[in-house]
């Protein structure tokens, strides 16, 4: 997965947090891992309204908006590195219960290539909750 800002290309991932209706969030965190291009900038994760989007099916035209706000930030990177970004509760709250996407993007321009879940369960984004 590709995250730069020349050309714009931003990365989506949904999680499935539909166990957890009616749960108190207490912290949460988006593990990356980080491929074979590092990136010297900032990279963003927001929150994205817009659910229906499929792996198969978004393209750079169909992609829904990214949220304004930035619920993390990742960078500087390294290259074959693990990150994890401390997420904004508040915002995810409301999201307990049902689908999840979340957007990363960048105002930098030299390139984040970050792992996908075909790169294996040690380095595919994971999503980390933890309730009171």
């Amino acid at each position: 997965m590709w995250v730069d800002n020349s050309p714009v290309e931003a990365v989506y991932l949904k999680f499935d947090l539909s166990a957890y209706a009616g749960r108190t969030l207490e912290s949460a965190a988006l593990q990356l891992s980080i491929g074979d291009n590092a990136s010297g900038g900032k990279q963003n994760v927001k929150l994205v309204a817009d659910d229906s989007w499929t792996e198969s099916g978004i393209t750079y035209t169909n992609r829904p908006a990214l949220g304004t706000g930035s619920l993390g930030t990742l960078g500087p990177t390294a290259v074959n590195t693990g990150y994890s970004i401390p997420l904004t509760t508040a915002d995810l709250a409301g999201e307990l219960g049902q689908q999840l996407t979340l957007g990363v993007d960048t105002g930098s321009t030299d390139g984040l290539a970050l792992n996908s879940k075909e790169a294996g369960s040690t380095t595919a984004p994971k999503l980390v909750l933890t309730f009171r």
